[in-house]
Formats: structure tokens, C-alpha cells, sequence
């Protein structure tokens, strides 16, 4: 699990979305430059380099601070425009390529751009704008599927009574024979399946045809071993597929409770 977590996936899935390649500015160049080139490539920061290589950040924000620390009353305002890049630059915050990925989410909450050195030696660059826009895209789907737990945890609670519910684990997940699910929310996604085909008689009146019921669950499986391990941007029809079975198990949902408020 861990290898699927590191920093170097991320940078390759972030590319694979459209990732723009890395623009530096050199360490003597003017800060009018440095605006320029945000603006004209929509950054809000800029790698700077000496001698080939990153040796800080400019950014919006520097620029502004140097504003506000380099004021001085009675005194003509230095003009900035002409000023140097290294002399209003930021030191950079580094993050290994092979790190797990929540360090670098942890460096992106104090600093919003992370250097990173690659396995090759090269130098690039992951912003806090470059996270929120990867995981944005997938927002939708991750509440989709936290609906669809939701719903299957709900249907089997009402199914099966808790007190007998590690029994009935037990009996229909063998392969946990140690270290069985005391109740429904200990399940995983490949145990709700399991344990729903095991007990398909409870279960019948509510998801209809077998078949089609544990086909929807095994998609759901495979979408959902495929944003958890990062394997890449999701395909428009995983996210349909996502919101479809998500609508479908709520109406199952509703069936349930309409007959457990209509019982005598």
C-alpha cells in the first residue's frame, strides 16, 4: 500500500491529468519578469534557479510582504519592478519523491508549493493548488461511494440482529476466522458482497436479481480500489456508474425502512 502512496505516483497521475511542465525564472532576473511569466502561465508562484538549479520560490505573496517589510517613512519606496528575484525570494519546502503522500499533504497545509527532487535528479514542483484540483475531481465520486456503504451498512443492520452478527460473520467470511467483524461498520467493501451472495434469501425481496445486484457491487469494488490506490484520473463512465448504483441502493434503502414502519 505504501508504494502506491508516494509522492512520485502523485506527480505522475498529476502529469497524466494535464500537470503544465515547469516554468523557473533565473535568480538575476527583474521582478517585473517574474510577473509577467505568472500571469502569462495563470501561476501564482515561480521556481527560481541559479546554476541549474531550484534554490527558492518568488510568488505573489512574497512580492506583497517585501512591500509592506521594505516601507520606510519619509523615504522615496524602492521600485520593486526593477528589483532582483533572489533578493525578494522564499526558501523552498522539500519533500522527498519517495515520501508517502500524506507528508507532502501535510507540508502543502503550512506551504502552498513543494519541491521535489525526482528519482532522476530533476527538480519539480506540486502546489496546494495542484492537490485541491486532483482531488476536487474526484469529490463527487467519493461521496457517491460513501452512500453506497452507507446504504448496503443500513440494509444488512436491518436484516441482521447485532447480538447474532459476529455469529452470522463467522459463518458466512471463513477467510477471517481471526480477526472476524464484531458489526456491519468492521465490514469492507469486499465483505459486503461476500457476506450479501452468502445471505441472498434475506436479502431478495430488496436488490431483486442476484446477478445484477452483485455485478453493481463488484463495479463498485473495482472504482473503488482505483481511487483509494490512485491508480489515475477516473473515467467519466466509473463516475456514472458511481452515481447510478449510488441512486439505486437508496431506493433499496427506502424499501427497507417503508417495511419496517409498515410491521405490525
Amino acid at each position: 500500500m505504501a508504494e502506491l502512496l508516494r509522492i512520485d505516483k502523485f506527480l505522475k497521475l498529476l502529469k497524466a491529468k494535464g500537470k503544465p511542465d515547469l516554468v523557473t525564472i533565473n535568480f538575476g532576473d527583474k521582478i517585473d519578469y517574474a510577473i509577467k511569466l505568472m500571469i502569462r502561465n495563470d501561476f501564482s508562484q515561480l521556481p527560481v534557479k541559479k546554476d541549474g538549479k531550484i534554490i527558492g520560490m518568488i510568488s505573489y505573496g512574497s512580492i506583497v510582504r517585501s512591500m509592506l517589510f521594505l516601507e520606510k517613512k519619509n523615504e522615496k519606496p524602492i521600485d520593486l519592478l526593477r528589483v532582483k528575484v533572489e533578493d525578494l525570494m522564499e526558501k523552498s519546502c522539500w519533500a522527498n519523491y519517495d515520501s508517502d503522500l500524506f507528508d507532502l499533504l501535510d507540508k502543502l497545509a503550512i506551504k502552498s508549493f513543494i519541491q521535489i527532487k525526482t528519482e532522476d535528479g530533476t527538480d519539480e514542483i506540486i502546489t496546494s493548488y495542484d492537490a485541491i484540483d486532483y482531488f476536487r475531481g474526484n469529490t463527487e465520486s467519493f461521496l457517491a461511494l460513501n452512500d453506497i456503504e452507507n446504504c448496503l451498512r443500513h440494509i444488512i443492520h436491518e436484516k441482521f440482529d447485532e447480538s447474532s452478527f459476529k455469529e452470522k460473520a463467522r459463518i458466512a467470511l471463513p477467510y477471517k476466522k481471526n480477526r472476524v467483524p464484531e458489526t456491519v461498520n468492521n465490514l469492507d467493501f469486499g465483505d459486503y458482497i461476500t457476506f450479501v451472495s452468502h445471505y441472498w434469501k434475506k436479502f431478495s425481496d430488496f436488490f431483486g436479481d442476484k446477478k445484477i445486484c452483485l455485478r453493481y457491487l463488484e463495479k463498485v469494488r473495482k472504482i473503488r480500489n482505483d481511487i483509494c490506490h490512485f491508480r489515475g484520473p477516473l473515467a467519466k463512465s466509473d463516475k456514472e456508474a458511481l452515481k447510478f448504483i449510488s441512486n439505486w441502493l437508496k431506493s433499496k434503502k427506502n424499501d427497507v425502512l417503508t417495511q419496517v414502519c409498515s410491521s405490525p
